[in-house]
């Protein structure tokens, strides 16, 4: 846990802990972005290894600072307001020990608000309600999808308010799909992370993962996405605590062990994508975890589980 929680804790004060943008046409907006969304991964994993002291506290604050704008966040200065990385920014805000108000977390979510979900961007509101997971049309950018409804979800749940009803998702591979992130458990572990409110989400995710763990303890890579140690992080933290004390869990942890690097971290992959209208659908720009900043983030979380001992051999 030493090594793992040190690397992070390192990133954070030589100002490493950030992501490398790549462009498919043209440049990309920025190259690297310290985001929300590996602030909030850092914050939930030193959280759960023993603290979030003082200095790394300052600096995860300094980030959220810079990508707010009004009462809400984008992913970083230059993006625009989106609902994910404002419902991720309310939510380290809560870690770090300065939980939003009622009224902050309403306002924040205002201009995303629509009947049944939240809109990923503002933007012109589709005309009729579906879930969105692949690129369809001009309306796809803007939600609505999944991984973003139940991120918001979770922001309501931790902040006393009644998540919306729930909505069956779409299926790849089995599991609940999303839009953004290339992966194919990223999903299924926000409903995990959910299932105490809405129970009805979560059923049927736990035999889809495990019927997709390979024999040597991973779950698979994804393609130009999430790596096997990522994947299988997202499995393990999604496990029921039966599974992850049983010979799925440790075959699990085994894998990940195995992958971890000698200066603490784990290998990363493609963070998110993005598609716009102009080029027909095609991934213009993407994040990559250059920094292996998500990936150490999720290790030291599927290894440090609220509800389980810390693995043994986790340094």
């Amino acid at each position: 846990m030493d090594r793992a929680r040190a690397f992070l804790c390192d990133a954070l004060a030589s100002a490493r802990c950030h992501d490398s943008c790549h462009a498919n046409i043209g440049m990309p907006p920025s190259a690297h972005s310290s985001s929300v969304f590996l602030t909030y991964f850092v914050a939930r994993a030193l959280a759960a290894s023993g603290g979030i002291d003082a200095g790394a506290r300052s600096v995860l604050l300094s980030y959220l600072q810079q990508a707010r704008k009004g009462a809400s966040y984008s992913y970083d200065t230059l993006a625009p307001i989106d609902a994910d990385d404002t419902a991720f920014a309310l939510r380290t805000l809560s870690l770090l020990g300065s939980a939003p108000s009622s009224n902050d977390v309403l306002s924040a979510l205002a201009p995303f608000e629509s009947q049944l979900s939240w809109q990923t961007f503002c933007g012109p509101t589709p005309p009729q309600f579906m879930w969105t997971t692949d690129y369809i049309n001009d309306m796809s950018v803007f939600g609505f999808h999944p991984e973003v409804h139940l991120n918001v979800s979770l922001l309501l749940h931790e902040t006393g308010h009644s998540p919306r009803p729930y909505l069956p998702f779409p299926l790849r591979n089995g599991l609940p799909a999303n839009y953004h992130y290339p992966s194919n458990n990223y999903s299924s572990w926000l409903i995990c992370e959910l299932q105490s409110a809405q129970q009805e989400a979560a059923a049927g995710v736990e035999s889809a993962l495990l019927a997709r763990q390979l024999p040597d303890g991973r779950w698979p890579a994804v393609t130009e996405g999430f790596t096997a140690s990522q994947e299988t992080a997202l499995a393990l933290l999604s496990l029921s605590d039966a599974a992850y004390a049983g010979a799925a869990g440790r075959n699990g942890i085994e894998f990940l062990l195995s992958q971890q690097r000698a200066d603490g971290s784990w290998p990363g992959g493609t963070l998110w994508t993005f598609r716009v209208p102009e080029t027909g659908g095609r991934v213009i720009w993407s994040a990559i975890d250059s920094m292996s900043i998500f990936a150490t983030s999720l290790g030291v979380m599927a290894l440090t589980r609220e509800r389980a001992t810390p693995s043994p051999g986790f340094q």
